[in-house]
C-alpha cells in the first residue's frame, strides 16, 4: 500500500514535469 501511494506520487510528479517542459516549449515557439 505504501509503495504504491510512492509510485503514483512518482507518476505525478512525472506528469507535472512533463507538463512544464511542454508549456515551456509552446511558449518558446
Amino acid at each position: 500500500y505504501e509503495s504504491l501511494r510512492e509510485e503514483i506520487k512518482d507518476k505525478l510528479k512525472t506528469e507535472n514535469f512533463r507538463r512544464r517542459e511542454w508549456n515551456m516549449k509552446k511558449k518558446s515557439n
